[in-house]
């Protein structure tokens, strides 16, 4: 014969029938909890791999960078050598051009003064 439901639980489960309830709701929360657990691991790891993901392409930003910056400065370097060629250059020009102007006013200076002498004198 089956006796009251209480009395038949107690036989088959070691818990409080007060209680079993309660205990079916904790497990359902527990399960609910250990999925929740699961996917906030599987989303950790899928972050991860994001975040290594975002690194190696900034190293590989950062190598790049690097090897314009050689190149530019290597490039500015040449420009400033050519750039003190042509000064040098042009200061040298610059130097032959005084030169010759202020010989070309001797020059002139002379000429006036060679005109000068042999032009007659106008008579007061």
């Amino acid at each position: 014969m089956i006796g009251k439901p209480r009395e038949t639980m107690g036989k088959f489960i070691p818990v409080d029938p007060d209680r079993w309830a309660e205990l079916v709701k904790a497990a359902g929360e527990r399960d609910a909890l250990v999925g929740e657990v699961a996917r906030l691991k599987a989303e950790l790891t899928d972050l991860k791999f994001t975040a290594d993901r975002f690194k190696a392409e900034v190293e590989r930003w950062e190598s790049e960078n690097k090897l314009k910056a050689v190149r530019i400065e290597a490039q500015i370097l040449d420009r400033l050598v050519e750039l003190k060629k042509e000064n040098s250059r042009l200061l040298d020009a610059g130097d032959a051009l005084a030169y010759a102007a202020r010989h070309q006013m001797a020059y002139e200076t002379k000429l006036e003064g060679w005109r000068a002498a042999k032009s007659p004198t106008p008579l007061p």
